[in-house]
C-alpha cells in the first residue's frame, strides 16, 4: 500500500503515472543487473499531463533514492513537484455554447519516506507523506508489513494508512473556511509464485473517510435558486477494492505479459470496473518495449445531475439532500493506450520513455460531451544504480 498526498481536484495524470511506474518495474526483470547494485539506486522522472482545448496542464518532477543500511534495512525517500495550471469545468451548463470553467494554476510539494526492516521471513515499512499546495494540506502516516512463506514462494501483505487532510479557501472556490477531511485504508494482499515463468496477485482494500470530500472548485443550478451553489457531497465515504494480476513470462518470444482487473465500489453509489494489459518485449540486451492498454468504466454516484430541482437554501425547498455535478462522478468510459521503451544504457543506468493516450467519454444523455477530456502524456526518467 502506497501512501497517497493529492489535491481535492485531482486529474487523471496520476492513474497514467501509476501505469508508467508499473511498466517500468516489471520491465527492469527483463534487463537483469548485479545484485551489488540491486539495492542502491537513485531515479529521476518528468511527466508532462496535457489535456486538449486548453484544459488542464500538469507538469510533475519526482525524485526517489533507495538505499541499503544494514542488511536487514532500507531507505527509501521520494520527492514531488507538480505545476498544475489550465481550466477545468465548473459544473455549471453551457452558456452560448461554452462550458463554464474555473482557471486553476497552482503548484504542488510533496514528500514520501520508507524505512523497510527485515527480520527472518518478516519485512516492516513504516511510512510518512506530506503534500502542500495553496488550497491543499495532506499528512499521511502508514505501515506496510510482508511475510514470506512456502520457501519465498508466497507473501502475504498487510497495510494501513491514515490520512489527515486540510482543505483551505482560494480564490476561484466557494469555501470560506477550512475544512477537514480524515481516511483511512486497510489492505490484505496475496502475491503467490504459481512457477519459474509467472505469478499472481490478490489485494483487498477496505476505506473509511469523514469529512469534507466536496470540491470545492464546483458548482450547482438549481430550478428554484437563481445562481449556482457550491456542491454537496455526503461527509463520510467508504470504498472497497479487490485487484488482481496475472503475470506470465513468454521465454520463446523473449516478453512477458501482465494483465489486471480492479473493481472499486463506494458509498457514493460508484462501481467501476478497470482492466489493464501491458506486453514487456525485450530487444536485444538492452531495450524492453511496452506496448500497454487500459479501459475504465464507472456508473455515476448516487447523487450525481447536471442540474436539480429546488431551492436548497431553504427548508422543504423540493431540493436533494446531497448534490455534484463534476462530470468526475457521472456515468463514463476511459480509455488510456500507449507504450514505453526502458533502455539500459550501462550495466548501472536505465533510461525510460513514455507516451500515453487518455480519452474519456460520457455514457448518459445530459452531461455535455466538452466535458471529459483527451489528454496526452509524455514521460522521460533515469535509474542510477551505486
Amino acid at each position: 500500500m502506497l501512501l497517497k498526498s493529492r489535491r481535492a481536484n485531482a486529474t487523471q495524470s496520476a492513474v497514467n503515472r501509476g501505469i508508467a511506474t508499473a511498466s517500468i518495474v516489471v520491465a527492469l526483470h527483463l534487463l537483469p543487473i548485479s545484485k551489488v547494485r540491486a539495492q542502491n539506486h537513485a531515479d529521476y522522472r518528468y511527466e508532462l499531463y496535457k489535456e486538449e482545448n486548453g484544459r488542464i496542464e500538469v507538469q510533475t518532477h519526482s525524485a526517489l533514492t533507495e538505499v541499503e543500511l544494514r542488511q536487514w534495512m532500507s531507505l527509501k525517500a521520494q520527492i514531488v513537484y507538480d505545476a498544475i495550471s489550465g481550466a477545468t469545468p465548473t459544473g455549471e451548463q453551457p452558456r452560448a455554447g461554452k462550458l463554464p470553467t474555473v482557471e486553476i494554476d497552482d503548484d504542488r510539494y510533496a514528500g514520501t519516506i520508507e524505512v523497510g526492516m527485515k527480520y527472518h521471513n518478516v519485512t516492516f515499512r513504516p511510512q510518512f507523506a506530506y503534500s502542500e499546495e495553496s488550497d491543499y494540506r495532506s499528512i499521511s502516516a502508514g505501515l506496510n508489513t510482508s511475510f514470506e512463506f512456502n520457501q519465498k514462494n508466497t507473501t502475504l501483505n498487510l497495510g494501513v494508512a491514515h490520512n489527515w487532510d486540510t482543505i483551505m479557501p482560494t480564490e476561484g472556490t466557494v469555501l470560506t473556511t477550512e475544512e477537514t477531511k480524515d481516511t483511512t485504508d486497510f489492505l490484505v494482499g496475496l502475491t503467490q509464485l504459481l512457477g519459474p515463468k509467472m505469478f499472481v496477485t490478490a489485494n483487498f482494500t477496505y476505506g473509511i473517510g469523514s469529512g469534507y470530500f466536496s470540491d470545492p472548485y464546483k458548482v450547482v443550478e438549481f430550478s428554484g435558486y437563481p445562481a449556482p451553489l457550491g456542491e454537496n457531497r455526503p461527509d463520510n465515504r467508504n470504498k472497497e477494492i479487490v485487484y488482481l494480476a496475472f503475470t506470465r513470462a513468454v521465454d520463446p518470444l523473449n516478453a512477458s505479459a501482465e494483465l489486471s482487473y480492479r473493481f472499486y465500489h463506494d458509498s457514493f453509489g460508484i462501481d467501476a470496473h478497470t482492466v489493464g494489459l501491458t506486453w514487456f518485449q525485450k530487444l536485444g540486451s538492452k531495450v524492453v518495449v511496452a506496448p500497454t492498454f487500459r479501459f475504465y468504466n464507472q456508473s455515476a454516484a448516487d447523487f450525481y445531475a447536471v442540474s436539480f430541482p429546488g431551492d436548497p437554501t431553504i427548508p422543504n425547498g423540493g431540493a436533494p439532500r446531497h448534490y455534484s455535478a463534476d462530470y468526475r462522478l457521472s456515468d463514463f468510459d476511459a480509455f488510456t493506450y500507449g507504450v514505453s521503451l526502458l533502455w539500459r544504457v550501462r550495466d548501472n543506468v536505465h533510461l525510460d520513455f513514455s507516451y500515453k493516450r487518455y480519452e474519456m467519454f460520457g455514457n448518459d444523455s445530459k452531461t455535455p460531451k466538452d466535458a471529459y477530456p483527451s489528454a496526452n502524456v509524455f514521460g522521460i526518467g533515469f535509474r542510477v544504480w551505486f
